[in-house]
């Protein structure tokens, strides 16, 4: 910093004096401590164009940005899975800075050279991101390409339209084959060329989508992840959207047809596209498939607790009877997944307006409370249950030694206890009913 202010105060510019062969000797040492192979000595090249892409000349700072770009990404190529103690994350900073500096519109007042220098020096470094062979760096071309076009208010294929060329040299091959190309280098042109594939976009989107509609689950992830990404790069025209979801929202016309996977669709859709729907065709359709699927699992549920079978036998007739209710064939617990699936779509979309969400919650809270109602009588019958099968067992121990009873004063205070219950002596009553032999006293 002394260096500069003294050689602007006593030249009359920072521009002269940035044109002294000591500000370019130590531009040349600073960026060659990036390429040592001690993290320190990359961490002071770092803070070294750090200052002077901040305080030396503009005019300057566009000739040299080139330089710095290589520098820096050679530092995070070389230290990534590496003891850097902050290095690393100086580079990254330092590149994120630059590159705003870069994008950004030049000082008012400034001349033509000054214009045509950032120019040349935005496509100097948009073409090294672009073609970058190291995956590391390649990420972060990515993310740089992705500042690049917000600062200058564009997408990112109108970044990259000024090298269309290049890629399209390669992908699809035609002077220079793929193949011939290392595979890291492969893969750079491959991952740069899916922001710049105007011709086969729409046959992408629809391969993708095709799989969002597999039944297989993975499938289904995999697919979603990649329009993720496809849609981070280009933006579906609403025109290509709408026509491919309809089929799925007439489904939802009919409860009956609806399955899991339609139901997972939608919702990885929902979050791909969350202003893609209307309140209307979803939100309304889907609060009236949820009602009627959490009023068949609470009728199945109290059919279920009406039996006197041990927990996994009623989880097996609740879910015979939910495959008998009306919605096909269905795997364990599909009809819960399915509710599950359908109240995170109303937190995704941001059709779900406050009515929805309030009709919701009711609508859940009025189902839990008729399920646990039921689950606390069932309760309280298996345990009178028991405790008239205990009587029994001990009845039967009496037999065998008349005054073992005696000798067990805690087991005498449950009698007692049970004696009391109306409970117990209700379901002693039913059995003596249905059993008329039986020779246990209530």
């Amino acid at each position: 910093m002394l260096i500069i202010d003294t050689a602007t105060t006593l030249l009359g510019s920072k521009e002269m004096a940035c044109r002294l062969p000591l500000i370019e000797y130590l531009s040349e040492k600073m960026c060659g401590l990036c390429y040592e192979r001690a993290w320190y000595a990359k961490l002071g090249g770092c803070l070294a164009i750090k200052f002077m892409f901040e305080k030396c000349a503009i005019k300057w700072v566009y000739e040299h940005m080139y330089t710095f770009l290589k520098a820096l990404l050679f530092v995070m190529m070389d230290l990534t899975g590496e003891v850097s103690s902050g290095a690393l994350d100086m580079a990254r900073e330092n590149l994120q800075k630059m590159l705003i500096i870069l994008a950004s519109p030049p000082p008012e007042g400034s001349d033509a050279e000054t214009k045509n220098l950032q120019e040349d020096a935005l496509k100097k470094i948009t073409h090294e991101l672009v073609t970058s062979p190291h995956k590391m760096v390649r990420d972060q071309a990515m993310a740089s390409l992705r500042l690049i076009a917000k600062e200058q208010d564009k997408t990112v294929t109108e970044v990259m339209e000024p090298f269309k060329g290049i890629l399209a040299d390669s992908v699809p091959p035609k002077n220079h084959l793929l193949m011939h190309q290392p595979v890291i280098v492969q893969m750079g042109l491959m991952d740069a060329s899916c922001y710049y594939i105007d011709q086969v976009r729409d046959a992408i989107f629809e391969v993708l989508y095709k799989a969002l509609e597999k039944s297989n689950a993975e499938l289904q992830e995999t697919a979603f992840e990649c329009m993720k990404t496809f849609i981070a790069g280009h933006q579906i025209d609403k025109e290509i959207f709408s026509p491919m979801i309809r089929p799925l929202l007439l489904t939802l016309g009919d409860e009956k047809v609806v399955t899991l996977n339609g139901v997972k669709m939608l919702s990885y859709l929902t979050q791909l596209f969350p202003n893609g729907f209307n309140e209307e065709l979803l939100c309304s359709q889907l609060y009236i498939i949820l009602e009627s699927l959490l009023g068949k699992l609470t009728a199945a549920y109290k059919a279920a607790q009406g039996k006197k079978w041990e927990l996994a036998i009623d989880t097996l007739l609740l879910h015979q009877q939910l495959a008998e209710s009306g919605v096909g064939r269905t795997t364990k617990f599909e009809m819960e997944e399915k509710v599950a699936t359908i109240i995170n779509i109303f937190h995704q979309t941001p059709a779900a307006s406050s009515q929805y969400v309030l009709k919701l919650i009711q609508l859940i809270i009025q189902s839990e409370q008729a399920i646990s109602i039921g689950i606390q009588e069932r309760s309280d019958c298996q345990r009178n249950e028991l405790q008239f099968q205990s009587i029994r067992i001990i009845s039967l121990l009496i037999k065998f030694e008349d005054q073992w009873l005696a000798s067990q004063q805690d087991l005498v205070q449950a009698l007692k206890q049970i004696w009391c219950d109306d409970g117990y002596l209700l379901e002693g009553l039913k059995v003596q009913l249905s059993q008329p032999d039986s020779k246990t006293q209530v």
